[in-house]
């Protein structure tokens, strides 16, 4: 019985520090994010609605607008081969958001 109290507890102190983890930040765009590309451990991309690119270069602390586009494409997919070069795919919605 204390064997399964004490797995029990260690269980659940396990799950809330996972979960203490993530932390929300708050985004440069009122665009839906549909893609995330990460290039390495403090350089991310997401891309999304209106042809949105966003980057960060410091693990997510803080983004910037690294593209926009003049259409208003959704892209929903990006890759990157480096800081400066990258390949992102969408299109037009037949339908609204």
């Amino acid at each position: 019985m204390k064997r399964l109290i004490f797995l029990i507890a260690a269980v659940l102190i396990a799950t809330v520090q996972l979960y203490s983890q993530w932390v929300q930040q708050p985004s440069p765009t009122f665009s839906h994010l549909n893609s995330i590309f990460i290039l390495n451990q403090n350089t991310l991309f997401v891309a999304g609605d209106s042809g949105v690119i966003l980057k960060t270069s410091n693990s997510g602390g803080n983004w910037i607008k690294s593209r926009q586009s003049t259409f208003h494409w959704h892209l929903n997919g990006i890759w990157f081969q480096n800081e400066n070069t990258g390949i992102a795919v969408g299109g037009v919605d037949s339908y609204p958001r």
